[in-house]
């Protein structure tokens, strides 16, 4: 495959992302390229059209997508033997490292609806393209991994994407300990994107009082550190005669002075681990409100325990009223919670809500609710 070669990307958004990950996507494009790229959101990801050598970079830079595409072809298909040959003909082993790669099938106003149909007159194609064109035994002594791929139909035309990140983008490699119902790194990322955007203020010092496992935290500190997991597309013939990637710039995180993470599970705060700019504490914050002297501003983010998810024993309107209480004397500057879309006003001293930004969070709806 040539690398100069353009082909359509699609990024994975969760739903209600998509503003917030073009506006990541547009801040972080200079790590991607040295010359402009556009892309585009639409609804569930953003598109884009360049290079496999700038594309597969996405997966690494990127925080807020789930996953990277590659669309490897689009064809009008209204019965099974005409999806059949178009299958049948298409230049598998150039695109893929397995002859029976996982499938994902979904099909939207097309006479072919039903999808294990369309998944049996995929293997049946390719396995006749494998007899005329074989794959390499590679996947067998690499022990390679099944591609995946998604196959997509809608109002009679299919599109067939190939996966380039393998485990979903999610999951950072960096830190396999939960506490319950933690926050996935992709939702944290988006709402820390809205909590620092437009700031060009001097470093802050970002608390999360409710800390968990640390997610939020760790993805603010990391927000502009690249991605180095085992993804799929290094040993997809899509990458063959392409040189390894790296980041064409590098960027400055965002100001953080310290980043200082408290919970009441002495058991989980110690398997945390901290990093240069990252600490954790055990520490009820409910109970004992402080924080250590320090010049910088003080900037709280929070996923705290709420009733659809953990008990609260005193009931989410005291609760509510309790936090309000306890974390107005830390006098943010800015703060984001992330409660659900029912949960009880929180009010801080000083600052008034700026957003209330909605997302399902593990089939929760939820907001995350912005101070300013």
């Amino acid at each position: 495959m040539r690398a100069s070669q353009l082909w359509r990307f699609f990024c994975v958004v969760p739903p209600g992302h998509e503003a917030a990950a073009l506006e990541e996507f547009q801040a972080k494009s200079s790590m991607l390229s040295s010359y402009p790229l556009t892309a585009t959101a639409i609804n569930g990801g953003l598109e884009l059209e360049t290079s496999c050598e700038i594309g597969r970079g996405l997966v690494h830079v990127l925080k807020i997508p789930t996953r990277v595409l590659i669309r490897l072809k689009t064809f009008p298909a209204r019965d099974f033997p005409k999806m059949y040959n178009a299958l049948r003909d298409l230049p598998w082993n150039q695109w893929l490292q397995h002859p029976t790669p996982t499938l994902r099938v979904s099909a939207h106003q097309c006479r072919l609806i039903h999808t294990g149909r369309v998944e049996e007159a995929f293997h049946e194609a390719l396995k006749a393209a494998h007899q005329r064109q074989p794959f390499s035994t590679r996947y067998e002594t690499e022990k390679l991994a099944p591609d995946l791929l998604l196959i997509r139909g809608d109002n009679d035309q299919w599109t067939i994407s190939l996966d380039l990140a393998g485990d979903a983008l999610y999951k950072r490699g960096e830190f396999a300990g939960k506490g319950e119902a933690p926050i996935r790194e992709t939702h944290a990322a988006a709402v820390l994107w809205h909590l620092f955007k437009d700031y060009q203020g001097p470093a802050v010092m970002l608390v999360d009082p409710m800390c968990g496992s640390g997610t939020l935290l760790r993805e603010a500190v990391n927000f502009f550190q690249p991605t180095q997991n085992a993804f799929a597309y290094l040993t997809s013939p899509v990458n063959k005669g392409v040189a390894p990637w790296k980041t064409k710039s590098t960027m400055n995180s965002w100001p953080i002075e310290a980043a200082l993470g408290f919970d009441i599970n002495s058991e989980l705060v110690n398997k945390l681990k901290g990093e240069e700019k990252l600490k954790f504490a055990t520490h009820d914050v409910l109970q004992n409100p402080t924080i250590p002297t320090a010049g910088a501003p003080c900037w709280l983010i929070s996923n705290p325990p709420y009733g659809d998810r953990l008990a609260v024993a005193q009931g989410l309107k005291v609760f509510a009223e309790k936090l309000s209480h306890s974390l107005s004397l830390y006098h943010p500057a800015r703060a984001a919670f992330i409660v659900p879309q029912t949960f009880p006003s929180i009010t801080l001293a000083g600052l008034k809500l700026y957003q209330a930004y909605p997302f399902s969070n593990g089939g929760i709806a939820v907001e995350a609710r912005v101070f300013r």
